[in-house]
Order: C-alpha cells, then sequence, then structure tokens
C-alpha cells in the first residue's frame, strides 16, 4: 500500500468509528427508548431491559455502518484539505483520483462487513429480541398475545389449517392449538384442539392434550389423544417457518429465509391480494438488504470529494452535512419503497435507483474537484 493510500485510509478509520457511536445513540433513542424506559416504569426488572437493549444492537449498528462511511469521508478529507495536505498532494503529481483509490476500498470493506453482520449476527439477535419483547409483553398488564393462523397446502390446493392463541417466536411453540383438515374433499373431514403443539427432537409435531372431533355424516365422532398428531393430518412445515410466518421483522430473517418466502409466494397456484402485496413487501425488503451496505461505498464516494473545501471548515460542517445528505438519500429510498409497495415499480428497480443516482453524484463531484 503507497504512502498517500496509508494516509488517507488512516484519516478514515477514527471518524468511521466515531460515526458508529454517534449514530448507534441516535437511533437507539430514536427507537427503543422510549419503549425500554415505559418497561422499566412498568416494573420490568432490570436486566431483562438490558438484555433486550443488548439485543436490538447489532441491527442498529449496522444500519449505521453506510451513514458512518459517509461522516468519516466528509471528515477526513475536509481535515485534509483544512491542513492544505490536499493541495500538497496535487502538487506532488497525484490526482484527486489516485486519493479515492484507498476511499473506494474502504467502503467496499465498509459494505462487505454490513453485509456478513446482517447476514450472520443480525438474524438471530433480532430473534432473540423479539421472543424477549415477546414474553415481556405479555408479562405486562394489558398486552396480550397474538393469534397465528397457518394454511396448509400441497401443490396450491388448500388442505387444511391450523391456528394458535399464541407462538413462541423463538421455539415455534404454538399454544392453544385449533386444526381443520379437509385433505381431498370439499368439507372439513375432522377438527381437533390441543393445549400446545411443539417440535420434538424426532423432527415431527405433537400434540398435548388434545380432542379430535370426526366429522362424519352420520354422526361426530370424537377421541382424545396425547403426545401425537391426529390421524390423516399430514404436515410439512417447520418451526422456522412457523416463525417466519409469525415475523413481521425483516431484520430477523436473512435473504436465504427471504428468498424461500418470495419463491413460496410465487409458486402459489392462486395469488389473493393479500399474497400479491406480501410477495411486493417481501422482494423490497430482499433487495434492501443487499442495497443498504451497498450505499457504504456510494455514501464513502460522495463524502471524500464534498469534503474537500478551498475554506476551512469545522468539524460540525462536516457532521451537518452528512446528516443533510444521509436525509436526501434516505428520503428517495423511502419513497422508491413506498411506490414499489404499491406496484408502481419492480422491487428490484426502487432499490436499486438511489444508489445509481447517489454513484452518479459521485461522479459529477469527483470529475469536478479533479478539474
Amino acid at each position: 500500500m503507497k504512502l498517500l493510500d496509508k494516509l488517507v485510509f488512516r484519516e478514515l478509520i477514527g471518524p468511521w468509528i466515531f460515526g458508529v457511536f454517534m449514530f448507534t445513540v441516535m437511533l437507539m433513542a430514536g427507537t427503543y427508548l422510549f419503549r425500554l424506559t415505559d418497561m422499566v416504569v412498568r416494573g420490568v426488572p432490570i436486566s431483562s431491559v438490558l438484555m433486550l437493549s443488548i439485543d436490538y444492537l447489532p441491527g442498529l449498528m449496522v444500519k449505521t455502518f453506510p451513514m458512518s462511511t459517509l461522516l468519516a469521508s466528509l471528515l477526513a478529507f475536509g481535515r485534509l484539505s483544512n491542513d492544505s495536505e490536499v493541495i500538497a498532494t496535487m502538487a506532488g503529481g497525484a490526482s484527486i483520483l489516485q486519493m479515492m483509490r484507498p476511499v473506494v476500498v474502504f467502503g467496499v470493506l465498509v459494505s462487505g462487513a454490513t453485509i456478513a453482520i446482517n447476514e450472520i449476527l443480525v438474524p438471530p439477535s433480532s430473534m432473540q429480541a423479539m421472543a424477549l419483547y415477546s414474553n415481556i409483553t405479555k408479562s405486562l398488564k394489558g398486552f396480550g398475545s397474538e393469534t397465528f393462523y397457518l394454511p396448509i397446502r400441497s401443490g396450491g390446493k388448500f388442505l387444511g389449517s391450523i391456528s394458535a392463541r399464541d407462538v413462541d417466536v423463538a421455539t415455534g411453540a404454538m399454544t392453544d392449538v385449533t386444526g381443520t383438515w379437509f385433505g381431498d374433499r370439499q368439507k372439513p373431514q375432522f377438527i381437533f384442539f390441543g393445549d400446545e403443539m411443539r417440535y420434538t427432537n424426532e423432527n415431527r409435531w405433537e400434540i398435548s392434550h388434545g380432542t379430535v372431533f370426526h366429522l362424519d355424516p352420520d354422526r361426530l365422532i370424537s377421541e382424545t389423544f396425547d403426545h401425537a398428531m391426529p390421524n390423516g393430518f399430514d404436515v410439512n412445515f417447520s418451526p422456522k417457518d412457523v416463525t417466519t410466518l409469525k415475523l413481521q421483522d425483516a431484520d430477523a430473517m436473512p435473504m436465504r429465509d427471504l428468498g424461500r418466502q418470495i419463491v413460496s409466494l410465487k409458486n402459489k397456484a392462486v395469488q389473493s391480494e393479500g399474497d400479491r402485496r406480501k410477495l411486493l413487501d417481501l422482494q423490497v425488503s430482499y433487495w434492501t438488504k443487499l442495497t443498504l451496505p451497498l450505499s457504504g461505498l456510494v455514501f464513502a464516494l460522495v463524502g471524500a470529494p464534498a469534503g474537500i473545501r478551498r475554506s476551512r471548515q469545522s468539524v460540525g460542517v462536516g457532521v451537518a452535512l452528512s446528516i443533510t445528505i444521509t436525509f436526501v438519500y434516505y428520503l428517495l429510498h423511502n419513497y422508491m419503497t413506498i411506490i414499489a409497495k404499491g406496484g408502481l415499480v419492480m422491487p428490484v428497480v426502487s432499490a436499486f435507483t438511489p444508489l445509481i443516482l447517489g454513484l452518479v453524484v459521485a461522479y459529477m463531484l469527483i470529475r469536478n474537484k479533479n478539474g
């Protein structure tokens, strides 16, 4: 690595770490602080609140990586500009394009780290946070559990359904279960009830304290069962399928699981309006998991030339400029997300449009400074 590359790279690291901490605190305060303080007031143990806060952190921090890259490039090149090091570098024969080389490397490294953390660390921590939050809210007066419904299909044909009063998002176990089985008939063959439906170590579902009612045309036949499933009730889903349907937060799902849901919805023989809306939501979330990390590279390329000034500037100017650029970028990102969920543009187009426009702006800024 050349001396110039080392100089620029070293200038980027400190402001980036500062930005991660600053933006994480801002996001935590704006997103979860009121919820967490309300739990403390309601009597939730401090240890549970602290654990919930820790579980929230990976999902918050990874969102700050791109905007911290913007702040780092603005502050780094602002300082180099203030100390006339940019002028000295150019006088020595180096161009602005050559100074952008370590910026590109830094942006690629941050984007790669963001993708890795978003896929490996964030889903389990978000899942744990949701499970802990669910348990906390159930223990508080005034909060209740959410019902759950799962249709069972095969080859696009509806076979039956399962509903539950509540689902443990950590294990997929269902409480107060009701099931209906149609099979190949047009009418229900039997209905069953159970206290709990749980996935066993033998990779099969079992219901405890269950009762099944066979809907015979001539009479109603009932029988009880325990730690088993009703005869004829064939299920082919896993606890992950249950928790995935229960989850509303895309942070708790890696791209692999989002892609699996997208393929499942696309393969349905008949899609309802709700299925189409959900498909669009999943596709937007899928592509956002890729474009959000890549925005770190775009921010680095925008911030570096924007930080080069003829006059001296303070750190506050760089912070304010980074917040402004971030606001404009995510305003465009949210607008494209809304129209994509409305079906006006393809989700992949909405996800990459802000990136492409950002690269265009970066090109214009670098060309201007290099000229």
